[in-house]
């Protein structure tokens, strides 16, 4: 399961400008090429122990900061954090048979698509129609953990984006708080990675494939995978990139994790305790 709280105190910040030196931490290896034709997308989607691939390790939002007067203010935006969130190219198919072959690489023009907005779902965006489940279910034929084959929407999302200078020699690593169902990724027409964790988040170290100058990421976005049967009850079924995305800019060395305990010792008082840990 996913960290995804947010700490109100500034304590996690400040740790991290102060003693994010102290550790060394090593990114995964590089994803797989990724996939291309519509029988390689739905091996990924169909495997329900294909969860995510090329992801860094779950962990608590340690936000970089330029010094320690800033982390103290707790704020979202730092010079090292970037939005991506707002108006992404777009492209909707109700199969991936339908959907462009070639989208993800920079030099391939997407100019007449249409646009939507980040974070957003498309089907209040004038794509597809939102399944309400209460009884049936949203996927016909029901059978698990297969995907149809006449019918599974598509959505791929395209954007561009320009790294700050001050973020050279440093890690980037890209957030997704959440996408529904399975989605693919790449930048600049490198795959990095896949999740099918649709309410929780995922992130991917994309330094490798990131240059100077214009970035191009490209999302696919599938409505139904493996995991969307255990997704499947009582609420309005939407597909999209439906929460926030974002990079941020890391030291190369740095606190990866860290854990707060509060013991309590009676008499109305606790002990704090706080760790840290890396991912290897």
């Amino acid at each position: 399961m996913r960290l995804s709280h947010r700490f109100p105190t500034s304590l996690l910040a400040i740790s991290a400008v102060a003693v994010g030196s102290l550790v060394a931490v090593t990114t995964p290896a590089a994803a797989a090429d990724g996939p291309a034709s519509p029988a390689e997308y739905e091996a990924y989607l169909e495997d329900p122990e294909m969860t995510g691939e090329g992801q860094r390790a779950p962990h608590a939002i340690l936000r970089p900061y330029a010094d320690v007067p800033q982390a103290a203010t707790a704020s979202d935006f730092s010079p090292y954090t970037l939005s991506l969130d707002g108006d992404w190219h777009f492209t909707y198919a109700d199969h991936v048979r339908d959907a462009p072959a070639e989208f993800a690489d920079p030099g391939v023009d997407v100019s007449g698509w249409d646009q939507v907005a980040v974070p957003g779902v498309w089907q209040q965006q004038g794509y597809d129609h939102p399944i309400y489940r209460n009884i049936p279910s949203e996927i016909a034929p029901y059978d698990q953990p297969r995907v149809p084959d006449d019918l599974n929407p598509v959505g791929t999302y395209v954007r561009e984006f320009v790294i700050p200078e001050s973020w050279d020699g440093r890690r980037q690593l890209l957030r997704f708080e959440g996408v529904t169902s399975g989605y693919f990724v790449w930048v600049n027409g490198s795959y990095v990675g896949y999740d099918q964790g649709g309410m929780t988040p995922a992130e991917f170290d994309v330094t490798d494939a990131l240059h100077e100058g214009t970035n191009r990421i490209a999302v696919r976005v599938f409505r139904w995978g493996s995991g969307a049967y255990l997704e499947n009850f009582d609420m309005w079924h939407l597909s999209g990139i439906f929460r926030s995305v974002w990079l941020y800019s890391v030291p190369a060395t740095r606190i990866q994790d860290t854990t707060i305990r509060t013991d309590l010792a009676g008499s109305g008082t606790a002990t704090l305790k706080l760790s840290k840990s890396t991912l290897k």
